[in-house]
């Protein structure tokens, strides 16, 4: 058993090797590792396969790089689990989206009964929210919505914990809300006059 793990090592040592010097058979088995992964464990997010391959590709290439990984497993286990951290890592960034346009759509909702006619939330009443928010709610704003990080990595961006991070989003929804009622009242005063 112990020469079945020595040989292992070796092959993985060598896969590691191979995978930084741009070995095109090592980076295709380690690509189909991770097609694998993604195929079987995430079919929900098949129309992404390729964008997360890409980004599992890249943080891979780092790890190995910065000599994170130990050989303590073996290389695919490795390669495996970043796929599955990243995969996890997109599902919390499509969900915290979809919460953003639920929210958006409760809104609008309220909008269209407080406006009978209106058929549609009016974009450039949202534009006139978000440039109402304090310049912290934007850039939170900008990094969930338009770059589409998840907390860890907006985290990670800003120097503060993830925790924060989600308390500051509670904080920005609060407030957008607050700031979406404003602008209806000022509009609906000016409309009247």
């Amino acid at each position: 058993m112990a020469q079945e793990e020595h040989r292992i090592r070796d092959e993985d040592a060598a896969r590691v090797d191979g995978y930084l010097v741009g070995d095109a058979g090592v980076f295709g088995e380690v690509d189909r590792w991770i097609a694998i992964e993604l195929r079987h464990r995430y079919p929900g997010l098949s129309a992404e396969h390729e964008d997360l391959c890409q980004t599992v590709h890249e943080k891979l290439l780092d790890n190995l790089r910065a000599g994170r990984y130990e050989g303590r497993s073996a290389l695919r286990t490795y390669v495996t689990g970043i796929t599955h951290h990243t995969a996890v890592d997109r599902v919390r960034q499509l969900r915290r989206h979809r919460e953003g346009l639920a929210f958006l759509a409760r809104e609008a909702a309220v909008d269209r009964e407080a406006r009978p006619g209106a058929e549609r939330f009016d974009v450039k009443l949202l534009h006139r929210v978000v440039m109402a928010l304090p310049a912290a709610c934007k850039e939170l704003w900008y990094l969930t919505f338009v770059e589409s990080l998840g907390y860890q990595e907006i985290g990670r961006r800003l120097s503060i914990p993830e925790g924060t991070v989600k308390s500051r989003m509670w904080h920005c929804r609060k407030k957008a809300g607050a700031a979406l009622r404003r602008l209806r009242r000022a509009g609906s005063g000016s409309q009247r006059e």
